[in-house]
């Protein structure tokens, strides 16, 4: 008679992509799967997929908890001209070896430069283009931001809303709380990644899908007396890297680069993420937390405070050591979930 509601809020930024992605999908079906083995009636379980932002769906548009406009189409004239070339420009490609940044993680590519450029007179030629029409069309695809400080690390002010933004992609969908297993399994295998980390995002939306006051409304209230657990609320937050993104305050995106010597590492995000962890488990919800293949301290430190203990923070440094973690997490779970 103790219900389970538990949410995986997982890191989906760029920086996932590959076998890390492949592993985590391995990794949470896993969980699903251990967790659920005896049925479902007392088990729900929702996916909160997360990068520089959290997708909510297009069909939570006109919902009064988000705020973006209609789909819309704008259209501009580029006049023709002419245009004549009297000199030819050739140049040799030279490749050299350099650095590269996925989601703030540096990696060694190759890169190519123009050299010896030498520009030659030719027999003029004149080109002329007619008039363009430019349609731009803008559409939402269900990416929301944070409303401002201090409503995005809360879960308890019901008046809220979150900024919606037009031609920005991001994340695969939300799936709320459900007892339907299969709806949990295509989510995590429609997992992909893309995108910076901003996981304030992610922890915000895990918390509103624990909640059962709006934006979300499908978890029970709260147990009054935070003592029996009933239901017991759990949240696991696996992410591979450091916030590498800064909140706008004045649109709610997520899209401020963090200066040098100013905000590096991200400050304001790991204040939000270290806020957010307290105001979650000041509900009484048991937090998991995985670092996965992290290699910044501080936010590993973020990670292991956020966890509702020692006990509940997993350092898996490598691919195995996260379908450890997660099969651990499971059994926690489930014994308590048997127990009761």
């Amino acid at each position: 008679d103790a219900p389970v509601e538990l949410v995986m809020v997982l890191d989906t930024t760029g920086s996932m992509s590959g076998t890390k992605l492949t592993t985590l999908k391995t990794a949470a079906t896993s969980l699903v799967d251990k967790l659920t083995v005896g049925g479902t009636a007392n088990v729900k379980i929702g996916v909160v997929p997360f990068a520089q932002y959290v997708n909510v769906g297009i069909a939570n548009r006109s919902q009064p908890w988000i705020s973006v406009p209609d789909d819309y189409s704008t259209s501009t004239t580029t006049p023709g001209k002419c245009t004549t070339v009297s000199t030819k420009t050739t140049c040799q490609t030279e490749t050299y070896a350099c650095t590269k940044y996925t989601d703030g993680v540096a990696y060694a590519s190759t890169c190519s430069r123009s050299i010896n450029c030498v520009t030659t007179p030719i027999t003029p030629v004149t080109t002329c283009t007619q008039d363009k029409i430019n349609t731009n069309t803008y559409k939402f695809s269900g990416c929301v931001g944070s409303p401002a400080y201090p409503k995005n690390v809360s879960d308890s002010d019901s008046t809220r809303v979150y900024p919606g933004f037009m031609n920005l992609t991001c994340a695969t969908p939300i799936t709320p709380l459900t007892k339907t297993v299969s709806t949990v399994k295509a989510a995590i295998t429609a997992l992909t990644a893309t995108g910076d980390t901003y996981i304030p995002s992610g922890l915000a939306w895990g918390f509103n899908m624990l909640s059962s006051a709006q934006p979300l409304t499908d978890a029970a209230v709260y147990d009054p007396s935070g003592q029996n657990r009933k239901p017991r609320k759990a949240m696991v937050l696996m992410t591979d890297g450091a916030n590498s993104k800064l909140m706008n305050a004045g649109n709610g995106r997520h899209d401020v680069n963090p200066t040098p010597n100013l905000d590096s590492p991200a400050t304001q995000a790991n204040t939000y993420t270290a806020e957010l962890c307290a105001n979650i488990k000041a509900q009484k919800i048991e937090v998991f937390t995985v670092a996965f293949s992290v290699t910044d301290t501080n936010i590993k430190s973020i990670l292991k405070t956020c966890a509702t203990d020692d006990a509940h923070y997993f350092d898996a440094t490598d691919t195995a050591k996260l379908l450890d973690a997660f099969q651990n997490i499971a059994d926690a779970l489930r014994n308590l979930y048997i127990a009761r």
